[in-house]
């Protein structure tokens, strides 16, 4: 697989998240359970502030301390405007409330039933498979000609790293008790463990 494939294949991942996420009505207005775009807030519900890390060292204080944090990926306001906000584990579920108002933080259950609305979508479940090796592979898509931003997860040691995926968070447990997070890797679309400390990105769903 070469890295323009890669690239390329975020195109169908974005417009995969963009559009089957969201419906409209006969005004133009959303009408879908689903928020349209990543979460990017710097508050929880009840108005305290979020630790905003602006540097490794920072999402590393935050890892080791087990507390909510979220960044930029690259650590670059750029990067926000396309993608929103990575937080770890500890501010997904922190009592405060991360997703606004009316909204939540998906379950497993909620990405399957997502799932179940798309065509032509591979979902491996974890909690169905016996191991976690699973072999994706994308599609050739080289006919699609155009730029791709980036993707990616920050690790719990505050790097980052660039991934031909979304990745979300998920409130969900594995069977062993680890965080899960969900991949959509077009047309593929499967759960896998995370750690607590590791940023993800976040897509909300109504109440």
């Amino acid at each position: 697989m070469t890295k323009q494939t890669q690239r390329l294949a975020l195109i169908l991942i974005f417009i995969l998240i963009s559009n089957e996420m969201i419906s409209t009505d006969d005004n133009g207005a959303i009408n879908s359970n689903w928020m349209s775009t990543n979460l990017e807030v710097s508050e929880f519900r009840n108005g305290d502030t979020i630790l905003f890390a602006k540097t490794i060292e920072e999402w590393r204080y935050a890892a080791q301390n087990k507390e909510p944090a979220c960044c930029y990926f690259n650590y670059d306001s750029v990067n926000s405007k396309q993608h929103g906000k990575l937080y770890n584990r500890y501010a997904i579920i922190d009592k405060r409330g991360l997703a606004p108002e009316g909204y939540r933080i998906p379950t497993l259950d909620d990405w399957d039933m997502f799932k179940d609305s798309i065509n032509h979508i591979v979902f491996y479940d974890i909690r169905k498979l016996d191991s976690l090796g699973i072999n994706i592979e994308i599609p050739d898509i080289e006919s699609i000609k155009t730029n791709t931003p980036m993707f990616g997860s920050c690790y719990l040691d505050g790097t980052m790293a660039t991934s031909p995926s979304w990745d979300f968070w998920t409130t969900s447990l594995s069977k062993d008790g680890y965080p899960i997070i969900i991949m959509i890797n077009h047309p593929y679309m499967k759960s896998l463990e995370s750690h607590p400390a590791n940023g993800e990105y976040v897509r909300c769903i109504k109440d």
